[in-house]
């Protein structure tokens, strides 16, 4: 289920230290799950905002939240039990909707996000836009993060209208950062597989332009996995300039990958 955010969170997001203790991990997954069930929508909601962990006496570190609760929804328990997802899904929404930089953090809207995509939470996507649209996403670090997640939750949307809508008008406003490019690429590419024909000039040129931004391997293995591989190097095909041969030559080992079983 999140394969395609994993590759583009690879380039996002960075490891967060984690202070484990000694306690029992199940009895710490027991009280998280019991936490969900006796808090009400609009408690989840504040206590997102909050940035507090599910059990801030057994299992602290410096991870937000949602980042936290994250760990628990990954339990298959968890969502075959649909009022708790129904219940979060609605305080994650509520939560990206009422979220104030200022007040809360980048951080937190970027977790939020993140919990979006585990749950596919559709619902919150018109929020996560509204957000990008609007500017309220300003880096307060130089190594802040957060708008290439949510733009990459968007994108991982697709082909959603709305998320289609979006990575479109953001396609083709040439005053959008390029730096988000690959994410629009590839989630215009998951919107339409015939996408490629009128997408890759601009591509070939912005990576020709920055080619020691981008992550072309983890470019290639996405475009890959989305249209295919033998699709791909036919679309390369006619280009030979330096970023197209770039990224061909990381498709044979595209293939191989796919090719691996993958272990256990």
């Amino acid at each position: 289920m999140l394969s395609r955010y994993r590759i583009i969170f690879s380039l996002t997001i960075q490891s967060k230290p984690c202070i484990v203790t000694l306690m029992n991990p199940e009895k710490i997954h027991k009280k998280n799950i019991d936490f969900l069930i006796q808090s009400s929508r609009r408690d989840l909601t504040e206590w997102l905002l909050k940035g507090e962990n599910l059990s801030p006496i057994q299992y602290k570190d410096d991870r937000s939240s949602p980042l936290l609760l994250s760990n628990t929804l990954q339990d298959i328990t968890v969502f075959r039990r649909p009022l708790i997802i129904e219940k979060v899904n609605g305080a994650v929404c509520d939560a990206i909707l009422e979220w104030q930089p200022e007040v809360q953090g980048n951080e937190i809207l970027g977790d939020l996000a993140y919990l979006a995509a585990l749950t596919r939470n559709t619902n919150a996507l018109s929020d996560l836009i509204h957000h990008v649209d609007n500017h309220t996403i300003i880096p307060s670090k130089p190594d802040d993060n957060t708008e290439s997640v949510v733009i990459a939750v968007i994108g991982g949307f697709a082909p959603d209208a709305r998320a289609e809508e979006a990575l479109r008008r953001w396609w083709d406003d040439d005053t959008f950062n390029w730096q988000y490019k690959a994410i629009l690429f590839t989630g215009l590419l998951a919107c339409n597989h015939r996408n490629i024909t009128e997408l890759l000039p601009s591509f070939l040129s912005i990576l020709t332009d920055h080619s020691d931004y981008f992550r072309v391997d983890y470019v290639t293995a996405e475009a890959a996995r989305i249209i295919g591989p033998d699709e791909l190097e036919k679309a390369l095909k006619p280009f030979n300039n330096e970023a197209a041969l770039h990224l061909r030559s990381y498709i044979p080992m595209v293939r191989e990958l796919a090719s691996t079983p993958d272990e256990g």
